[in-house]
């Protein structure tokens, strides 16, 4: 693949638009490699809109909209009719039977509908959907089709089962348009751009110099040359994709595009480097199912989802489930709740596992900078465990109780804290990079404060107010959005472990970039225990700032005008 050529005859035929000269039974184009080169790089400095998008919300008169019953269509090419072999022979009926290729572990039979934001990079270019409930533009129209699947390469950098999703819009079936593909976890590639998106250009340049790649992969099929835009193409150019070298057919040898080889190496060796790190703590690890493959977990046979929380969320339907869900909430505060998630039982064998991270050697990366223990779970090797926690569980209760943010939650960051004396005692006043988070404390039993106080809704009025404190209990999750301004109260005794989950939603994300953030002038003085020495501009007019917290302080917050100002002459003129 280092090489990329393909060996054709000697006979060569000469268009106005393509050279093809024979080097040592190799053939090559002057200056393809560095035109592929360029228009690789570009893409990732670009919006996109992708392809095949409808140009207005499908109606229940449209649906289903061409483009799912062509991806439908599609799916079911890898799904052939049922057939049980008996003595006597094939015939009908039995388990249904998968044309699965080898670089494809699973994939939907059934599309969905999704939101179109997740096709579409421009800002405004998505068709508005009516208003929620309470007043707020609700996630755009259902114009877009998705199935998930799960892909798999045997190149040593890319050789973990990868999840993906797959997207089309409206015009996908008519040989025009590429599916839109996401990866949905934390590889590294050249190939894909900003929120894991396989990048456009990768699909055409492939398909371009197909004829010379397909030979290096024998024993896969051939789409024709150029193949046709199709969902079995797409995903035989992924495989072709994730290489550690670079396909040179395409983008010429190093001495050529330098660039682009470099790039190429560095993604690729990072990518490796992550899953050797993963690898190597598996065979260290205490807790097989928390590193490896977690398919076949049952959240209530292994002991992991408190029994409460496991009926609910197995309601007869989702109506039945939100009702479950609805009863075993607890609303703390306005826009807090909380519930029990887990096992007493599991909590310690997840600090065990937390622990034994600690003194395997693998070297581990903090959650932020505000944090100097705990550790990002995702590199650890438990990504799928928590992806697949986020799809059972976090999702279906932050659709419950956001609907507007937590509808589509599709990705995660997720790690562990700890707060101990002698360590971190508690955490400054912030925000999360997060759309929904969820905070479950696992222990230890003993410790006491290290609570949690809430104050307002960033770039409210009060966002700087005093709201509510929230006492730990082990095995019980908190629940807010991430805007909401939260710090974690200092601990007085014991070790406090919590696990918390980012969870992002790409479809709120980008239509929330339509909208520009305000903030509201502040109508009265914060209130001092939701004042942050790190993002505040006007801490010291209130408090003094630690010595040792000095360098941490990088005030933005309020912006210029916002921030509370006391009347000149409180007292009255004298």
């Amino acid at each position: 693949f280092a090489r990329g050529r393909g060996r054709r005859s000697s006979s060569v035929c000469v268009s106005p638009l393509l050279l093809l000269v024979p080097a040592g039974g190799a053939f090559k184009t002057p200056g393809a490699g560095f035109n592929a080169s360029q228009r690789l790089l570009a893409s990732s400095s670009r919006a996109q809109r992708y392809p095949g998008m409808a140009s207005v919300p499908v109606t229940s008169a449209d649906a289903p909209f061409r483009g799912s019953e062509e991806l439908r269509r599609q799916l079911a090419l890898f799904f052939p009719a049922a057939v049980h072999v008996s003595s006597e022979g094939p015939t009908g009926g039995g388990a249904a039977a998968t044309a699965l290729p080898p670089y494809l572990a699973t994939i939907d039979r059934e599309p969905r509908a999704g939101p179109c934001e997740w096709m579409l990079h421009i800002p405004g270019d998505c068709p508005s959907a009516p208003p929620a409930n309470d007043g707020v533009e609700a996630i755009g129209g259902k114009d877009l089709a998705f199935a998930d699947a799960v892909i798999r390469s045997d190149d040593p950098a890319y050789d973990e089962p990868m999840p993906i999703r797959i997207m089309v819009g409206a015009d996908f079936g008519d040989g025009a348009a590429w599916p839109v593909v996401r990866f949905l976890d934390s590889t590294t590639h050249l190939g894909l751009g900003e929120d894991g998106f396989v990048k456009p250009e990768i699909f055409d340049l492939f398909a371009e110099r197909y004829d010379l790649i397909l030979p290096l992969f024998p024993g896969l099929p051939d789409y024709g040359s150029p193949p046709a835009p199709s969902l079995q193409s797409a995903l035989q150019i992924l495989f072709m994709m994730l290489r550690r070298q670079v396909p040179t057919s395409i983008f010429g040898e190093k001495d050529e595009n330098p660039e682009i080889h470099h790039q190429w190496s560095i993604q690729a060796k990072a990518n490796e480097d992550r899953l050797g790190g993963i690898r190597h703590y598996r065979t260290k690890a205490v807790h097989q199912v928390l590193v490896g493959d977690s398919s076949g977990m049952d959240w209530r046979e292994d002991g992991i989802l408190d029994p409460a929380l496991c009926d609910a969320l197995r309601g007869e339907s989702k109506e039945d489930q939100r009702e479950r869900l609805g009863a075993l909430i607890r609303k703390e505060a306005e826009g807090v709740y909380s519930f029990p998630m887990f096992t007493t039982s599991f909590c310690e064998s997840l600090i065990a596992e937390l622990e034994n991270v600690e003194t395997s050697g693998l070297k581990v990366r903090r959650p932020n900078s505000m944090n100097n223990y705990g550790v990002v779970v995702n590199e650890i090797g438990m990504e799928r465990f928590m992806s697949r926690f986020q799809k059972d569980v976090t999702h279906p209760i932050a659709a419950l109780l956001f609907p507007v943010e937590g509808q589509w939650v599709d990705s995660h960051h997720s790690f562990s804290v700890r707060y101990k004396a002698g360590e971190d005692l508690g955490l400054d006043m912030h925000t999360d990079d997060s759309d929904v988070t969820f905070n479950v404390c696992l222990g230890k039993p003993g410790f006491t404060a290290a609570g949690l106080t809430f104050c307002g809704i960033m770039g409210a009025k009060d966002h700087r107010h005093f709201q509510f404190q929230y006492k730990h209990e082990i095995g019980r999750c908190v629940v807010h959005l991430g805007k909401q301004r939260h710090g974690a109260d200092d601990i007085d005794q014991g070790t406090r472990v919590n696990l918390i989950m980012w969870n992002k939603s790409l479809a709120f994300r980008r239509q929330h970039g339509r909208m520009p953030r305000s903030y509201e002038a502040e109508g009265a003085p914060p209130s001092l225990q939701c004042l942050s020495y790190t993002h505040d501009r006007d801490y010291s007019t209130y408090k003094s700032i630690p010595l040792e917290k000095r360098r941490l302080a990088k005030g933005w917050c309020p912006p210029p005008g916002k921030e509370f100002v006391p009347p000149a002459n409180p007292g009255g003129a004298l």
